[in-house]
């Protein structure tokens, strides 16, 4: 249960983050429509993420321990990518 709800939670980052593009994008071309559609998406991320969340373990401390690498592999993959492009 553990190793599914860490793959899912990397997996949905790759979506949330697609989504937000998306959303960026649709909003610079004033379609509004398409943004709709994207608010959608988030909710159905939001209801993926806790439901992950809570399979992560029994408390919030348990919870931040098991999914640590994986934040600190975002954070440092965000910090690269900066430091590249400038």
């Amino acid at each position: 249960s553990t190793l599914f709800s860490f793959t899912v939670m990397g997996i949905s980052t790759a979506y949330f983050l697609t989504l937000v593009a998306v959303l960026l994008a649709s909003l610079k071309r004033k379609d509004y429509s398409q943004a709709a559609v994207m608010v959608l998406g988030f909710a159905s991320c939001g209801i993926l993420y806790y439901y992950c969340w809570m399979g992560l373990g029994a408390d919030t401390v348990d919870r931040l321990m098991k999914i640590s690498p994986l934040l600190v592999g975002v954070v440092l993959g965000y910090a690269f990518y900066r430091i590249k492009k400038s």
